[in-house]
Parts: C-alpha cells; structure tokens; sequence
C-alpha cells in the first residue's frame, strides 16, 4: 500500500504524475497538503481530491461551484484542517471555502487580475495568501474572512511564496 509520502516521489517536473506510485487522479496537481501519513487532499484544475488511505483511492470534490464558469483555474493553493472537513483553496480568481470535506464551496475573497500564487498557514486558523501586484491576504478564522495585509499595486514585483518558523 503507497503512503502518503510516496506520492511525492512523482514526477512533478512534468505537470503530470507519471510514476506508477500516483493514480491517475494525480495528474495535473498544482497543490498538495497531507493531515497525516494517510489523510490528504490535493488541487486540481478547478477541483480538489482527497484520500483516506494514503493516496490509494482518491474522491474528487467535482468542480468547485463558486469559481466562475467556463475559466480554467488551477488550485495553486490547499490547505486541509486537522478535523479533515474544512478545505480552504487558492486559485488564481480567488479565495475558496468548504466546511463539509469538499461537498459545498464558498468564495471568501476575489482577487483583481487574477493574481492568486500561494497558500501558507501558521495553524487551522491562521492562513496567508501571497499574490501578484505586491497583495498578501490573511485569515484567522479558518478562512471564513480575509483582511488585506499589503494592498494590490501595479508593479513588476510580486509575492510568489511565504513561510513561517516558530522558535
């Protein structure tokens, strides 16, 4: 049986999973995270996918009903509670929310020019969201509602990425 981890061993150069290691679900992830060696969820093009069992099977949430319809959006960011129920997805057009594993969806903050990149968190509650045109967003309800950090700016720089270390 493949854990968790094992999935990391694709091929993600490719932008598709080509190791016998990852099912077939796994093709064009654009964003993981892991609860325990066996509990995960990953984002997909406009949907998210999680497993149980460590990546053996995979149940995928459909497309996510609040994105707008007819664009191509990738779930660059995923973060799944420790509970498993609630799953916060960053696309490009926004922030996502779901309370029930995946089921429903909710759109908890829209992005201008579509400039979403990367989802971090310190804990369950606390959640970044790093952006194109200088905007960092937070959260600290679970993703409920987001405050603006830095505002949205025209300009060459850009937050690709954002972590935390705690001492």
């Amino acid at each position: 049986q493949k854990t968790a981890y094992e999935i990391y061993q694709c091929d993600w150069s490719s932008d598709v999973c080509s190791s016998d290691l990852c099912p077939a679900i796994l093709n064009k992830v654009y964003s993981v995270h892991f609860i325990s060696p066996t509990q995960g969820v990953v984002g997909l093009q406009a949907a998210v996918s999680t497993t149980t069992d460590g990546g053996v099977t995979w149940t995928s949430s459909g497309v996510i009903s609040a994105l707008p319809v007819g664009e191509p959006v990738n779930i660059t960011g995923i973060h799944m509670s420790q509970t498993g129920l609630v799953i916060n997805a960053l696309s490009s057009t926004g922030m996502f929310r779901s309370a029930d594993g995946g089921v429903t969806w909710a759109n908890t903050f829209t992005f201008i020019n579509r400039v979403g990149l990367h989802l971090t968190w310190i804990n369950d509650n606390e959640l970044w969201a790093f952006c194109k045109e200088n905007l960092i967003i937070k959260s600290v309800d679970a993703g409920l509602t987001w405050t603006i950090v830095r505002a949205q700016s025209a300009g060459p720089q850009q937050h690709e990425a954002g972590h935390f270390r705690s001492e």
